[in-house]
């Protein structure tokens, strides 16, 4: 890796936009099969022109390493935080962590991250290991019977005075007297009294 090979690597991509398209339109090259045909005498021509020898022949790019999955790099993630009962909410849903078929224990409010991609769908990072996910099933609410019964609750009767009662009827705010009228009353010291 030098700063020289990233600028090479820069106007590359400005031929290619540039200069490349020149040519095309040089040569009156109009379709696919001509531009295929004419592309290895372009790189042959640009190779010769451009092209340097490295000075370490040996690739600067390592394999992989087995135990690095790279799909879960390359996906999308989005951090999450655990609630009561393992779970945590993505899109709208519930989830929790699983393994081997049973539930993976997180406690309340821990970070997790969510992977999600074509390939494998969806998963969650919890403590450097990948785990699957499945909907948090939880179990419905019971309401005892005689829970039931202190739940029903009356309605409150309200007297007729109650403003409740007069919420159509709405005081009259608007004035006969005309606006200078109510300024000359304001600044009467009599009209206080």
């Amino acid at each position: 890796y030098s700063p020289q090979a990233k600028g090479r690597i820069e106007r590359l991509w400005g031929t290619l936009q540039d200069r490349l398209v020149l040519e095309l339109r040089l040569f009156a090259i109009k379709s696919l099969k001509e531009a295929n045909a004419f592309l290895p005498g372009f790189i042959q021509r640009f190779n010769a022109r451009f092209a340097v020898v490295p000075r370490e022949p040996q690739s600067a790019y390592r394999p992989l390493e087995e135990h690095i999955n790279i799909d879960y790099i390359l996906c999308r993630k989005e951090a999450r935080k655990a609630s009561q009962g393992s779970t945590f909410s993505f899109g709208g849903q519930t989830y929790q962590l699983s393994k081997n078929n049973q539930v993976v224990p997180i406690p309340n409010k821990t970070a997790i991250t969510v992977l999600t991609s074509p390939r494998f769908g969806m998963r969650a990072e919890y403590k450097g290991g990948v785990y699957e996910v499945r909907k948090a099933v939880r179990p419905a609410k019971v309401i005892p019977k005689e829970d039931r019964a202190k739940r029903s609750i009356k309605p409150i009767k309200v007297k007729d005075d109650h403003p409740w009662k007069n919420s159509g009827v709405r005081p009259n705010f608007t004035y006969e007297e005309s606006d200078r009228e109510l300024v000359a009353a304001i600044y009467d010291p009599q009209g206080w009294e």
